[in-house]
């Protein structure tokens, strides 16, 4: 838009417009660039450090949890069935 603005020449009305809107249009450009620089480094990076560390631990808490959780319940049925077995009235819990 500069360079048109500049072709119609900057003493016209429509041509200083023109470059108006060019410099206005560069400023905003240069503003969006930086933004997304400031975005990438204040959240990207540490929410990707976040997920390559500490996600991976968390994976593994959850994992041991429903091993045990499967453990229990695979004891809970071996007692159920004992006692069913015994002829003993089952508790619930």
């Amino acid at each position: 838009m500069i360079e048109a603005g500049n072709s119609f020449g900057p003493g016209t009305s429509y041509g200083s417009a023109l470059i108006k809107v060019g410099q206005w249009e560069q400023k905003l450009g240069q503003t969006e660039r930086d933004f997304i620089g400031s975005a990438g480094m204040c959240f990207t990076q540490p929410l990707r450090k976040f997920l390559e560390t500490e996600m991976k631990t968390i994976i593994k808490e959850k994992n041991l949890l429903e091993t045990k959780r499967l453990d229990l319940d695979a004891c809970k049925n071996r007692v159920e069935k004992a006692r069913s077995m015994l002829g003993q009235p089952s508790v619930s819990c």
